[in-house]
């Protein structure tokens, strides 16, 4: 009887003990996922093609996400039909595993994946990343 009550006692400590453990563990983890930067892709429904290296993902009415390619990517400025590496629901940890692939069958490694406000304030982030760039070419 004693034994009995032992075994449940800790069965009842080890559920608990699992229970407070749990919101620990969600912290950890999504601390892990804010030091390294990921991004939650969440049902990509359009998209549109700044330039030759730069894509912006819309998700929903108010997330959009832009993507930079490596280098310039032959192809994706006329981006009729573009396609991405990554399934429509996921989390990206790491883009420069990822890689855009254009009309012709090319494919474009990504550099970056970052969430934007909206296509104006991915325009302003691409002429202010040019600008900075300029004058570091020029010094």
């Amino acid at each position: 009887m004693a034994q009995a009550a032992t075994v449940s006692a800790l069965c009842a400590w080890v559920a608990l003990s699992a229970a407070l453990t749990a919101p620990e563990q969600a912290r950890a983890q999504d601390a892990d996922e804010t030091t390294r930067d990921c991004v939650r892709i969440m049902n990509v429904n359009g998209y549109s093609t700044l330039d030759d290296q730069h894509l912006l993902l819309n998700s929903g009415a108010s997330r959009h996400y832009l993507v930079t390619t490596r280098r310039s990517c032959y192809g994706l400025e006329r981006g009729m039909q573009v396609g991405l590496s990554f399934p429509e629901r996921t989390r990206i940890c790491n883009a420069s595993l990822e890689y855009v692939v254009v009309p012709d069958g090319g494919r474009c490694r990504i550099s970056t994946i970052e969430e934007v406000e909206d296509a104006d304030a991915a325009r302003a982030l691409i002429e202010a990343r040019a600008e900075a760039g300029a004058d570091g070419d020029s010094r």
